[in-house]
């Protein structure tokens, strides 16, 4: 069999798998972020008909590394198949409620409310405020006594509450 007959018999092959994209609406309060799954009222679909059931969140659930994208209560989906019909995970979607990447031990984690790093038992959040509180209590020894706080502690106090409305814990 020559290549142009093996491609042509690969597309065919292709062609004939139960593979589809449609859209939908993410039923509201069906998202369950232990299994990384929702439920998916297809646009097709008339209103009492029931939603499609445990959508996966993402195509690849055997591993921890990736990103899952959590779809808002209500978002606009695309929905596909993978390994034929049955195995649903969402393509994409129209508002996020949250996006957890994870590569190893760090976790990178976005909400509306802001975003925090983990890496290991570390978290962005935890090393700034530390930082930010060591500094504020900061004395200095000197020939006459130990210094007051710095003169400017409310800069930093300003810059904690500014990073509280940046981070997450």
């Amino acid at each position: 069999m020559n290549e142009e007959r093996k491609i042509i018999d690969c597309i065919r092959r292709l062609g004939r798998r139960a593979h589809e994209l449609v859209s939908g609406t993410v039923v509201p309060g069906s998202v369950d972020i232990t299994t990384y799954t929702c439920q998916v009222h297809l646009s097709h679909m008339q209103p009492g008909d029931a939603p499609l059931s445990n959508v996966m969140l993402s195509a690849v659930s055997e591993n921890g590394n990736g990103t899952i994208s959590i779809p808002a209560d209500g978002s606009n989906v695309i929905v596909g198949s993978m390994d034929g019909p049955g195995e649903y995970f969402i393509v994409q979607c129209s508002n996020l409620a949250k996006q957890i990447t994870t590569i190893g031990n760090t976790v990178l984690t976005i909400t509306p409310a802001g975003y925090n790093v983990v890496c290991g038992s570390e978290s962005l959040t935890k090393i700034l405020t530390d930082l930010l509180t060591a500094i504020s209590n900061l004395t200095v020894e000197t020939p006459s006594g130990n210094s007051s706080v710095p003169v400017n502690l409310t800069d930093f106090n300003d810059i904690k509450t500014r990073l509280s409305n940046l981070l997450i814990q």
